[in-house]
């Protein structure tokens, strides 16, 4: 009866569901089963798949329901990692924690004296010599802690790596226009250097767990040693206790010797229970300290039942190899007695099949961590291959970049030339204004001069008339009077005609006289002026080349201003930035409209001094002629002839400047539809220009606003996701706590102390909680507000 009662209780505790694991492992295997079944991660919202339990699985599980994780749309796995990063992103998978449980089961001497103990002193120093045994296997299973503790830093510096990759994918998220460029086979052969060092890493961490693996099987192999030889020992001293009570009472009361018998079969079995207590703690914290594989956790679950069934059935086969040699003829003992040790057996039974049981929970939750390690190294290399697809992508992008911002140098130089296009048509065009209107001045100075010369021709025809009608009247009177009044007269009249002659080349050389002095004088201020203007232009082209100068420096340093802003656009995340920028850009702006007219001015300044220059060069020019035309007036005695002559030559030179005056109008004309026409295209080429302005400026606040939202959105999820995480730690440390709560009070000691202590911890995490809760709401409020 009691071996069926017992086996009973073994195959409950073997069925029985230990803290909930159960309902764990059945999610995470439908979600497995899913993913395998459909290709793509499908969660669903359901109860059993949060953790209801207390222990380490707590700081592993998933809870979709918390996550931010809305949709339930297919979606498809591109080779190139997106929707990782996207599921990664909404589902938001927990961090690698490092698993603790606290078990207070350290090994004290109170297990082995007391009314249990064996009565002489030699039993009690060789357990206390296991005792140390025990300490100096745990002493290797610290140095097992040192290796878990790297191999979690080290996965945390992964989880780190991969945190600043999908920062920087954030970063150059906005400008994606396209996607394949031409460094793909660049980016293939990056992606097969980073396949391969994945590889290695994860060789690496294989035989980590293989050390830890080999470390724990030479633990427990240390262990089960240490209980054959407790086992051993415990033998020893009940054959010899059993000699020396049958060398001391050769003829002892038979219910005496019974009673202790029993007893001592009492004391073996309280200090078995003790045993196996001891073995369950320590089984308990080397399964929060290590983990296993699936095979290997498998193979020692099952190898570890046989090996407690055989010790089962070994202490049975001592049990009734203690029992043979009684003599259960006489019936000498008590029915109380028999029944008291009976209950007293029956509840050593029930304690070691409550620590059987307790045992087997212990190696199911054991089993459902190796399952959990296991899907977590899953997710992890599932993480690696989307950090190197993101990675590919975030070079790919990139280069786009790079593209896009050659193009806009591209477009920024075509505005230049054509700036300067429009400069040089301006130059051009105030030079062909300059032109016209030093034709109009002289035009001008030439009208006056021939209206000048028309004058003094006039006036010599009247004089001509006037002798020859005076000729005409001498002619009459010495046709009328005698020869001495004529000869007379002519004589008088040649005097008077000589003298006229006289007085006319008096004149003529005091005109000349006059013509060269004021044609020296204005040849002096003419080469004064001139060399006054050579000195200007000098300078004013010295004045230019620095401008230029100026101007270049200028450009060079809007070009880096562009790229500071653009640098200080990928890196800055607040939202006054873009008002920033845009002031940066304007003041930029302006600085080259001012330089642009400065050199607009400098360049009207020069075209005034070149057409001056030509002014005065053309006015010396008509002086050396008016010059050369005054030393050609007549030099002979016949006046009248070289008047005629002169006259001619008047008219011809006359008829001449008319024809050039009116070809110059046409000139004029044709200079004026010329400007007129570059004006047009000046006119539209400024329109182009304020349009491609307009279109940067727009294209610019669009960029500008569009990274504004993504920042806002992304920071209002990062928030969403402390604020999450913090309340799940703090929901699972209040449900850890309630758990040891519940495990002291329905333990036999009831530690008060360790119970209020508790519950102090639970109502501060209770507080912080609440507080979490209000902030969370404070926070909601602000941002949709």
């Amino acid at each position: 009866m009691l071996f069926s009662h017992k086996s009973d209780r073994l195959a409950r505790a073997r069925n029985k569901p230990s803290f909930g694991y159960t309902k764990i492992l059945s999610g995470a295997r439908e979600s497995l089963q899913r993913e395998e079944d459909y290709g793509y991660e499908y969660s669903q919202p359901t109860s059993s798949n949060r953790c209801q339990s207390v222990g380490p699985s707590n700081l592993y599980t998933y809870d979709p329901m918390t996550s931010g994780s809305t949709k339930n749309q297919q979606r498809h796995r591109s080779v190139d990692g997106m929707d990782l990063l996207s599921d990664r992103e909404e589902k938001n998978w927990p961090g690698y924690s490092s698993v603790d449980v606290s078990l207070s089961n350290e090994p004290s001497r109170d297990h082995f004296s007391g009314s249990g103990s064996f009565p002489n002193s030699s039993s009690e120093i060789l357990l206390y010599e296991l005792m140390e045994s025990f300490f100096s296997v745990e002493i290797g299973v610290g140095e097992n802690r040192l290796n878990d503790t790297r191999y979690r830093n080290e996965l945390e510096s992964l989880k780190n790596d991969y945190d600043l990759a999908v920062q920087k994918l954030n970063e150059f998220m906005y400008t994606i226009k396209t996607f394949w460029s031409p460094e793909v086979k660049r980016l293939r052969e990056q992606r097969k250097v980073d396949k391969l060092q994945i590889a290695m890493l994860q060789e690496k961490l294989s035989q980590q767990q293989n050390t830890g693996t080999s470390s724990f099987r030479e633990l427990e192999l240390e262990r089960e040693l240490e209980n054959c030889r407790y086992n051993v020992m415990v033998k020893d001293e009940t054959i010899r206790r059993l000699e020396h009570g049958a060398a001391n009472n050769m003829n002892p009361d038979p219910s005496g010797r019974q009673l202790q018998e029993l007893e001592l079969r009492c004391r073996q079995l309280d200090s078995l229970v003790a045993h196996r207590d001891q073995q369950l703690h320590r089984l308990e914290e080397q399964m929060a300290e290590l983990s296993f594989s699936s095979s290997q956790r498998d193979a020692t679950k099952d190898r570890r039942i046989e090996e407690l069934l055989e010790e089962i059935t070994t202490y049975k086969m001592n049990v009734m190899d203690v029992d043979a040699p009684r003599d259960y003829t006489d019936k000498t003992i008590s029915a109380h007695e028999l029944h008291t040790l009976r209950m007293k057996m029956e509840r050593s039974e029930v304690e070691l099949a409550d620590k059987i049981s307790e045992l087997s929970a212990v190696q199911t939750r054991l089993q459902s961590a190796g399952e959990e390690n296991v899907e977590l190294q899953k997710h992890l290399r599932v993480l690696r291959d989307s950090v190197t697809a993101k990675e590919q992508q975030a070079a790919l992008l990139q280069s786009d970049i790079e593209a896009l911002r050659t193009k806009l140098e591209n477009k920024n130089e075509q505005i230049d030339q054509k700036e300067k296009k429009c400069e040089r048509l301006e130059a051009e065009l105030s030079l062909a204004k300059s032109q016209a209107s030093d034709l109009r001045e002289f035009n001008k100075v030439t009208e006056q001069r021939m209206n000048h010369l028309v004058a003094r021709l006039d006036a010599m025809e009247a004089l001509l008339k006037e002798k020859e009608n005076e000729l005409d009247k001498i002619k009459q009177k010495l046709l009328s009077q005698p020869d001495l009044q004529n000869e007379r007269k002519l004589q008088m009249q040649l005097e008077e005609s000589n003298r006229d002659t006289a007085r006319l080349r008096s004149i003529i050389d005091d005109l000349r006289r006059n013509a060269e002095k004021e044609k020296a004088e204005q040849l002096e201020t003419f080469q004064k002026e001139h060399r006054q203007l050579t000195t200007t232009i000098e300078s004013l082209q010295k004045e230019l080349s620095d401008r230029q100068i100026l101007l270049e420096s200028q450009n060079e340093k809007i070009g880096d201003l562009d790229r500071e802003l653009c640098d200080v656009a990928k890196l800055n995340k607040d939202t006054s930035s873009p008002k920033t920028q845009d002031e940066q850009l304007a003041e930029a702006r302006k600085e080259i409209d001012s330089l642009l007219r400065m050199v607009q001015n400098l360049e009207k300044e020069k075209v005034a001094l070149v057409s001056k220059n030509k002014q005065l060069q053309s006015v010396d020019d008509e002086h050396r002629m008016a010059s050369s035309s005054i030393a050609e007036l007549p030099k002979d005695e016949r006046l009248s002839e070289q008047f005629v002559f002169r006259i001619e030559e008047l008219e011809e030179a006359l008829r001449e400047s008319v024809s050039i005056t009116a070809e110059r109008e046409l000139h004029v004309a044709q200079q004026k539809q010329l400007n007129q026409q570059l004006s047009a295209q000046l006119a539209e080429s400024r329109r182009e220009v304020c349009e491609l302005h307009k279109r940067l400026t727009e294209t610019t606040s669009v960029d500008q606003n569009e990274i504004a939202q993504q920042w806002e959105t992304e920071r209002m999820k990062q928030l969403e996701q402390l604020l999450q995480l913090k309340h799940e730690a703090l929901v699972a440390a209040i449900a850890e706590k309630d758990a040891h709560i519940a495990l002291l009070e329905q333990s036999r000691e009831r530690p008060k102390e360790e119970i209020e202590t508790l519950r102090q911890h639970k109502g501060k995490l209770m507080e912080k909680l609440t507080e979490e809760n209000e902030r969370r709401d404070d926070d909601a409020e602000g941002i949709w507000a």
